[in-house]
């Protein structure tokens, strides 16, 4: 599992208005500082052919605790604004107990 806290945010990130679908490639700033989430592709041949959507972002939020499958691709738009973006990333391994581990194998 990997997992993200958002420590501090800057204004120009919290007072941005929240929008519901970025602009194309999020080339207008819009989602600058932003956490995006990507298990697919994503092309114009995609949209013609009524796919479902294979992105989504984030918008950081102070004490938002994300959790998601390290497998899954994520990347933060960058972020040249005036104050600090702080995060806390982490990876971490799930494994069962011994007496778990035990208790499936017996049946």
């Amino acid at each position: 599992m990997s997992c993200i806290l958002y420590l501090k945010v800057p204004d120009s990130i919290k007072n941005k208005p929240q929008i519901e679908v970025p602009s194309l490639n999020s080339a207008s700033g819009e989602i600058d500082g932003w956490t995006q989430f990507q298990w697919g592709t994503n092309t114009m041949k995609d949209i013609y052919q009524l796919r479902e959507q294979t992105q989504h972002v984030v918008r950081p939020v102070e004490g938002k605790l994300l959790m998601f499958p390290c497998w899954l691709n994520h990347m933060v738009w960058p972020f040249r604004g005036e104050g600090e973006r702080r995060t806390l990333s982490a990876n971490f391994n799930i494994h069962d107990s011994p007496e778990v581990t035990k208790q499936f194998s017996e049946r």
